[in-house]
């Protein structure tokens, strides 16, 4: 037995020294820039800017049916006019926003957009319902709500949307919401009002943040909605260890499958911009297994993260 457990031990432990050595190959075959960008990663506002500027950072379906595809560039300049309505509108360092979305490029924008300002994205399950919802909101502490606009004439009584009015009407809190247009891509409307005097009054716009501060708040279900806390260093630690342990180069692509308010689904899409890749968002924000290879052939996917339940639900669908 103890042998077993000896060389179990030494096997473990020459995987990780080839593991290593793989890691220390990879950085090797980087340009000094290229390896300087994996060390700069410090908070989220740290993602590479303009070194992937004509990229494309975003593929999706309209909802008209239209394959929609948005440079790194472009997703940016959409952060930008986001963080500043968000700005203008009190939004200031550490004030928590509750966010209520399925995963769309408007949830993209948003997320990246709170980070930006250096406030706190507190992203909730959207599946939940109402009163799960709001004790969710509750525990989070959040200053406001944002969701994803839906056209009148789109709404149901059960969407995403009417979640988002019920429960900041009963909790009396602001609801902003954002919309992508062709025109002018993703913007936010704070037709609900303002929080507060801008951000920049007052000297916030000096502020300067630290890595161990929190970055997100997600909540977890199965214990009555425990509020989990991810720093910065959190984070950006481990969308760089993803980037190097797999090897990715902004030729790549890959499927969101995992929700923005999951752990997994909010380091995929960090690791996805970090290596100037291609996030591919499924038709309506919903993954279907079926589906899988198709995406995988139009997009011209070189990676996927996800759990072992969906990779047999793929291979059960296909």
């Amino acid at each position: 037995m103890a042998d077993n457990d000896l060389h179990h031990q030494d096997s473990k432990r020459t995987e990780q020294v080839l593991m290593m050595r793989k890691k220390s190959a990879f950085i090797n075959e980087l340009s000094a820039e290229e390896a300087a960008e994996i060390v700069k990663l410090r908070i989220v506002k740290d993602l590479p800017k303009s070194k992937y500027a004509a990229k494309p950072a975003i593929s999706f379906t309209s909802a008209e049916g239209r394959k929609v595809v948005y440079s790194h560039i472009e997703i940016y300049k959409m952060i930008e006019d986001v963080a500043h309505t968000l700005r203008s509108n009190g939004v200031r360092p550490k004030t928590r926003v509750a966010m209520l979305f399925n995963n769309s490029v408007e949830a993209v924008v948003t997320f990246l957009a709170i980070e930006w300002v250096h406030a706190i994205a507190a992203p909730v399950n959207p599946e939940l319902d109402v009163d799960q919802i709001k004790a969710a909101v509750e525990n989070l502490r959040a200053a406001l709500i944002i969701t994803q606009h839906i056209i009148p004439k789109a709404r149901t009584d059960t969407d995403v949307y009417a979640k988002a009015v019920t429960v900041a009407k009963s909790m009396e809190l602001k609801l902003w919401s954002t919309a992508r247009s062709t025109n002018h891509g993703v913007t936010l409307d704070a037709g609900g009002g303002a929080i507060g005097e801008p951000a920049w009054h007052g000297g916030a716009s000096d502020y300067t943040l630290d890595d161990d501060e929190d970055a997100v708040l997600t909540t977890a279900v199965d214990v009555d909605l425990l509020v989990l806390p991810l720093t910065h260093r959190n984070i950006c630690s481990a969308a760089k260890i993803f980037f190097q342990t797999y090897e990715l180069h902004s030729s790549g692509a890959t499927i969101w499958q995992k929700p923005i308010h999951a752990v997994h689904g909010i380091l995929v899409l960090l690791t996805s911009f970090y290596s100037g890749g291609m996030l591919v968002i499924p038709p309506g924000g919903q993954f279907d297994p079926a589906s899988f290879w198709d995406l995988v052939q139009e997009h011209g996917i070189t990676w996927f993260s996800t759990d072992a339940s969906v990779l047999h639900e793929i291979k059960e669908a296909n």
